[in-house]
């Protein structure tokens, strides 16, 4: 198969292979090739059915991509990068630092969550509430100053989130949101965001 840019690295694909490939078995088409595909697909922003001859056939690779999807495959293969990623920087597995808006969803995965950052369109004292009865967490709004809009200022903390949007828009297929199914668009993201920390590995 030819070499692509997007395509995993031999550390890269040890980290993923424990995911995707529990248990060896042989295979008509290597499943290496098929999530080096899955990224191509991310980066390039192609159709599934315009996918390079090099790669297993597209439907072979759509179908993957579907199951690894639906059983929650990409949303585990980031929570083991980021963890690795933390390591490597001498850091704590889980953040301190949140800026989420979908509190029940993190109950309990964040254990050392000690507070969340939002934008002015979060206020409101029963968000801050819930933040506190159900996360335990301190909940910050980053407000921009009331300077001239003309004058640019990093607001303390908030950088981060923009800089997190500012590189999914190097990854083609989420430039824009073209799927016809959010979760396959979630799916994307999360890819997109493996891609990143595939890099640090």
């Amino acid at each position: 198969m030819s070499q692509y840019p997007t395509n995993l690295t031999d550390k890269q694909w040890q980290v993923t292979e424990n995911i995707l490939e529990p248990q060896h078995r042989k295979r008509k088409y290597s499943l290496r090739d098929i999530m080096d595909a899955i990224m191509y697909i991310v980066k390039t922003g192609c159709q599934w059915r315009m996918l390079p001859r090099d790669f297993p056939p597209y439907n072979t690779v759509f179908y993957y991509f579907n199951k690894w999807k639906l059983e929650g495959v990409f949303e585990e293969l980031v929570d083991t990068l980021h963890v690795i990623i933390r390591r490597l920087m001498g850091r704590e597995n889980t953040p301190s630092v949140g800026a989420h808006s979908v509190i029940d969803a993190m109950q309990g995965c964040f254990p050392r969550l000690k507070k969340i950052l939002a934008d002015g369109g979060y206020k409101g004292q029963k968000l801050i509430d819930a933040v506190r009865q159900k996360l335990g967490a301190e909940f910050t709004v980053v407000l921009r100053p009331d300077e001239s809009s003309k004058k640019f200022n990093v607001l303390p903390l908030r950088w981060i989130v923009e800089r997190s949007f500012s590189w999914l828009e190097n990854f083609r297929r989420i430039a824009m949101d073209y799927e016809f199914y959010s979760d396959t668009g979630e799916a994307m993201v999360q890819l997109a965001f493996c891609r990143l920390m595939y890099n640090e590995v």
